[in-house]
């Protein structure tokens, strides 16, 4: 149902649910949408409120769960996102906040854990990521830091464990792997050394047993193990060759992706 009648505003527009509770009160002025408008739950809590002007929203917008906690608050400019967005869950917690400009993500961003601490951030320039980012552990220890350049991973990559110490190190170019790749286990003995070219494992491959001993070596071409691998002891002693031409069902040990 809606119902309209004039005001110091302009006319007024009300609508209701069925059941007969308010829906959303708002104005027009000139027949567009002019002042605030508040929209409800049918239990009678705040759905949105807000601020148009000649049908564009401008200011804060406030949208809110339906049991009452706030859920987010958004700024706009003439009908763009211009200003900060913060997200909520419906205990209070912050979990989302972002910058934009003219409708684009626009500076850093953050989402946060439930204990309030940073989860990742990410600097943006016309809604593509550019620049730095990170992501933390629930901790706060730093999980991952990189760098991006419209919205593809570029450059060097480091993803370290929670005690601060390198899981894997690689660079990117595009978005693409490129180069050698470097894992390491917790201890800091390194566990493999891959080369990848365009994303895809090419040339040598290393794996390492944890107490620093070469346990398997050998190439790849375009994502697939070639020639001759060799397979070593947690001693360092040679237990057998491969030749991956003539075996190509051999299965080798799997590469650990932190992408």
């Amino acid at each position: 149902m809606i119902s309209t009648f004039l005001s110091a505003c302009g006319q007024k527009i009300t609508t209701n649910y069925p059941s007969g509770t308010l829906k959303s009160e708002g104005h027009l002025k000139n027949g567009k949408k002019h002042g605030e408008v508040i929209s409800y739950y049918e239990n009678g809590n705040k759905k949105e409120q807000g601020t148009w002007v000649k049908d564009k929203q401008e200011g804060i917008w406030y949208f809110y769960y339906e049991d009452g906690s706030l859920k987010s608050q958004i700024h706009f400019k003439n009908d763009l996102q211009n200003g900060t967005a913060e997200f909520f869950t419906n205990k209070g917690i912050r979990y989302e906040l972002s910058n934009w400009e003219n409708g684009h993500l626009n500076g850093e961003s953050f989402t946060y854990y439930e204990n309030g601490k940073i989860e990742e951030s990410f600097n943006w320039l016309n809604g593509l990521k550019n620049g730095q980012s990170k992501t933390f552990y629930e901790s706060g220890s730093l999980q991952q830091s990189g760098n991006w350049e419209k919205d593809k991973q570029t450059g060097k990559f480091i993803t370290y464990f929670e005690n601060g110490d390198t899981l894997q190190v690689g660079n990117f170019l595009n978005g693409l792997k490129e180069g050698v790749f470097l894992t390491y286990y917790e201890k800091g003995v390194l566990q493999s050394s891959i080369s990848y070219k365009n994303d895809l494992q090419d040339g040598l491959c290393i794996y390492y047993h944890d107490n620093g001993q070469v346990e398997q070596k050998g190439n790849f071409s375009i994502n697939k193990p070639v020639g001759i691998w060799t397979f070593y002891d947690s001693n360092g002693n040679l237990k057998k060759e491969q030749d991956l031409d003539k075996d190509k069902d051999y299965k080798l040990k799997e590469s650990i992706d932190l992408k």
